[in-house]
């Protein structure tokens, strides 16, 4: 339950605060909120998760408009303000994933009239995916929390054009209208907006997908594994 689980994140703090020599985090985000935790900044490194993609993925055909987004169907994940974007937009909208949250969103679906829309397709062989992320007009992430999202980076990699809320390290990732789209959390109103902008700006989408391409090998396994073995040499 929630207590447990608060409890349990406190007891981690505790320990990493008193006994670890080192902790590594997965993006800036994340190193702020372990210095404020009390760990020492010397005691800190940012390293981030490694991300790798097939090299040759072959883009799904899609006979009209398509948005994909994925990721467990949980309720910080925002799939739900995506599904009430859709009442505005001339797309279709793939989900795939599954999570606790799918029959509340199911039923969100048919609320909003978007049934001939949205399609649930559950989990996919990620090779699939990626498939259908790369052949779609748009990859959304409206999430609410993301400590590290494979998910976007791997959308990048394959040169779909993304999407996401600024939370937690998703300016890391997304440089706003260099590579990708980020939208406030107070605007959160404007995605239909910025989802149908991208849908007629063909010009848009190819820019910014060329940049997220080359972007995103910062986050490639080679440089993960390079930054730990130069650590790992500095603490034997």
């Amino acid at each position: 339950n929630y207590g447990f689980r608060v409890e349990l994140l406190r007891g981690i703090q505790q320990w990493v605060v008193r006994h670890a020599s080192f902790v590594i985090t997965p993006s800036d985000y994340f190193l702020g909120l372990v210095k404020g935790w009390g760990v020492q900044d010397s005691r800190i490194r940012r390293i981030y998760n490694g991300v790798s993609v097939p090299e040759t993925i072959v883009p799904k055909l899609f006979l009209k408009s398509t948005i994909v987004s994925a990721g467990r169907l949980v309720p910080w994940k925002g799939f739900d303000v995506l599904i009430e974007s859709m009442v505005e937009v001339d797309a279709d909208l793939i989900i795939v994933g599954e999570g606790d949250d799918r029959h509340r969103l199911e039923k969100l679906v048919d609320e909003k009239g978007v049934k001939s829309k949205v399609l649930f397709l559950g989990v996919l062989h990620r090779e699939e995916l990626l498939s259908y992320i790369a052949g779609a007009q748009l990859f959304v992430l409206p999430s609410s929390f993301e400590s590290f999202s494979f998910q976007l980076v791997e959308a990048m990699m394959v040169g779909a054009p993304v999407v996401a809320l600024q939370a937690g390290n998703m300016n890391e990732i997304i440089k706003n209208e260099e590579n990708g789209m980020l939208i406030k959390k107070e605007n959160i109103a404007d995605l239909p907006h910025v989802i149908n902008k991208f849908l007629k700006d063909e010009s848009l989408r190819k820019r910014l997908s060329v940049k997220a391409t080359v972007d995103s090998q910062k986050f490639n396994v080679e440089t993960t594994v390079t930054e730990l073995e130069s650590l790992f040499k500095k603490l034997l």
